[in-house]
């Protein structure tokens, strides 16, 4: 739809003919959400967005080729971190790009999440508890073992 507004399509029926998926099932109160109009620079911006959106996307899509190829070294520590429900490939590059494959460095899986920074802090003093904020660690790890565990930090 967006590519036809760009295009200079006005028609709000052929607009909404347009629609996929989900917003099918809006399509009789779509043409009077889509009747508007549009200024030529208005169209030329939208029409730039849409060109620097697809600029972006095909570097993503390099990127993650190239990601991909470095990672093949590392396909059974990729392979174990996937074995896990919800982990995709995607997920799995950082564990392995930022904790690595050596777990001989961490004693314990406490050593582990205290390095990665996701150990609740204890600050206590005179017995009273001051804070259980979290210390810094490798932020990248500690972002994806939050993706993994479900939780944004």
């Amino acid at each position: 739809m967006l590519h036809a507004v760009a295009q200079g399509e006005t028609s709000p029926q052929r607009l909404a003919d347009m629609a996929k998926m989900q917003l099918r099932r809006k399509l009789p109160a779509l043409p009077l959400g889509l009747d508007g109009y549009w200024l030529p620079h208005q169209r030329f911006l939208l029409g730039e967005m849409l060109d620097e959106l697809s600029h972006s996307q095909s570097k993503i899509a390099r990127l993650e080729a190239e990601i991909e190829s470095q990672m093949q070294p590392f396909q059974k520590a990729l392979q174990a971190w996937m074995s896990m429900p919800c982990i995709k490939q995607r997920v799995a590059w950082t564990p392995v790009a930022e904790i690595g494959l050596d777990m001989q460095a961490f004693p314990s899986a406490a050593h582990l999440a205290s390095w990665v920074g996701v150990c609740p802090g204890n600050h206590e003093s005179a017995g009273k508890r001051r804070s259980g904020k979290s210390r810094k660690g490798n932020r990248w790890a500690r972002h994806a073992l939050a993706k993994l565990l479900g939780r944004r930090r």
